[in-house]
């Protein structure tokens, strides 16, 4: 599956490239997000936190267009009361984790017109994080937090999947609306795993407002 998902990204990234002399134009893309987290921490997405983005929207001719993005954010993720009552175990019950990502982004237009386009979008990127307890300490390094020799790097690829939608206006500017579910290959976003009450990787999801500039006609 992981490699179907390279292989689909990186053909949609060689049609990006080869199709530039055909291209119509391309957008910077700035806006701000609600971001929420689902790991071992609380119930899933029931905090949101802001985030900001910044990209570039790469707009040919043809069904399949290219997008590149960074974003800076953080989450915060709290047990509840019951969540973690064993005395053998001393994870930590609260998480703050600031968090950068870039990706690149093969959108699939179902409608493209001249001031409309609705798409749905496969990424790949990485995202860089530093998760922190209630009193700005960094996890990462409070070993006690964990189970004996789990360690973990604070970075890990994700496979951003999205949907949304773009309104273009007469005077260069765009408007859009997206929702991302940003799926990591790390369990470690709020610093827990062998102790964690959560199968599976952590993961974002993100409801974005984006403004757009056209800077190449």
């Amino acid at each position: 599956m992981k490699r179907l998902l390279t292989v689909i990204l990186t053909l949609g990234l060689v049609l990006e490239i080869t199709a530039q002399e055909n291209s119509r134009n391309t957008y910077l893309q700035f806006g701000v997000a609600a971001v929420s987290y689902h790991g071992d921490l609380g119930e899933p997405y029931k905090k949101w936190t802001s985030s900001f983005h910044l990209g570039l929207q790469f707009n040919k001719k043809g069904r399949i267009n290219g997008a590149f993005q960074l974003n800076y954010s953080n989450f915060q993720g709290q047990a509840s009361p019951d969540q973690y009552d064993d005395p053998d175990i001393t994870p930590n019950t609260f998480v703050s984790t600031r968090f950068f990502s870039a990706n690149y982004d093969v959108q699939i237009n179902a409608v493209r017109s001249k001031y409309w386009k609705v798409y749905a979008s496969l990424g790949l990127g990485m995202i860089i994080y530093t998760p922190k307890n209630e009193d700005g300490e960094g996890l990462i390094d409070i070993v006690a937090s964990r189970s004996e020799g789990e360690d973990y790097a604070a970075f890990s690829v994700m496979f951003p999947l999205k949907i949304g939608v773009i309104h273009y206006l007469p005077n260069r500017f765009g408007v859009g609306l997206e929702a991302g579910y940003y799926n990591t290959l790390t369990d470690y976003l709020d610093n827990i795993s062998n102790w964690g009450t959560n199968d599976g990787n952590d993961n974002l999801l993100s409801l974005r407002f984006s403004v757009y500039y056209k800077i190449k006609p």
